[in-house]
């Protein structure tokens, strides 16, 4: 009786072995490549490309107003090209109290005989 549970034993391990060695094989063979087909048909190509970035401009001049101010309205839009005269925007001049009370003081000092 132990002989038989022995020699069935060594007999479903032999067949657990053949088993995993066949199916390791067949795992490892290469499918074949399958190409897709399609009917020819008359179209027309359409070629697109994708880019990723950003533009730059080659040359680029900050405007810098002669006094200082609010800007109330804004005549050109940025990439607009402009030329020397041009009106870009219009400034509302609110006067700081400090430099308004030193120019009048210094315009004081220019103004006192010597």
């Amino acid at each position: 009786m132990k002989k038989i549970i022995r020699i069935s034993l060594f007999v479903a391990l032999g067949a657990l072995f053949i088993y995993t060695i066949f199916y390791l094989y067949n795992k490892n063979q290469q499918k074949p490549v399958v190409y897709k087909t399609i009917s020819m048909s008359e179209t027309d190509i359409v070629k697109k490309t994708l880019a990723t970035g950003s533009i730059v401009p080659r040359r680029e001049i900050n405007i810098k107003p002669q006094v200082s101010g609010i800007i109330e309205k804004i005549f050109v839009v940025a990439g607009t090209k402009v030329k020397k005269g041009d009106m870009i925007a219009r400034i509302k001049i609110i006067p700081n109290m400090l430099n308004l009370a030193d120019s009048h003081a210094l315009r004081l000092l220019w103004t006192m005989p010597r």
